[in-house]
């Protein structure tokens, strides 16, 4: 007998879907096999572990649990329409804010307008040259 097949023999004598002479049989090969009964004891524990915790779910379990998280996911379209109708009211000012910044940047980083992006002179970014980046080099020890 392969392992694959006794380990089956094993669960259902677990299980007590064995007859009585097969369940006799395993007996037999339990008491003549040290590594077999060191098997059985681990899938005894397992199936004793399983069995436990089984029985802590109690009917309808499923079905509760998928009630409270409909029940949960209930409250995000409030919050969601709570937050879009703060940023709606701030939406304006936030985008004139965004083009003054901006326009006051790209005003005074004109003179890069050569070497700079224009998103570079709108974010205030120094140009990107190796010129301006062995500036901010040190190398002095």
């Amino acid at each position: 007998m392969n392992r694959n097949e006794t380990t089956e023999l094993l669960k259902r004598y677990l299980n007590g879907d064995l007859t009585e002479a097969q369940a006799a049989e395993c007996r037999e090969q339990l008491e003549a096999s040290s590594e077999l009964r060191n098997e059985f004891e681990s899938l005894r524990m397992l199936h004793q572990i399983v069995a436990d915790s089984a029985g802590s779910f109690a009917p309808y379990f499923a079905t509760r649990v998928m009630a409270r998280l409909h029940s949960s996911t209930s409250l995000k379209p409030d919050f969601t329409s709570a937050l879009n109708l703060l940023f709606k009211r701030f939406a304006a000012a936030a985008a004139l804010m965004i083009i003054s910044f901006a326009s006051y940047n790209i005003v005074t980083q004109w003179e890069y307008r050569q070497v700079s992006t224009p998103l570079e002179m709108a974010l205030a970014l120094p140009p990107a040259t190796v010129d301006s980046s062995i500036n901010y080099l040190d190398f002095e020890e």
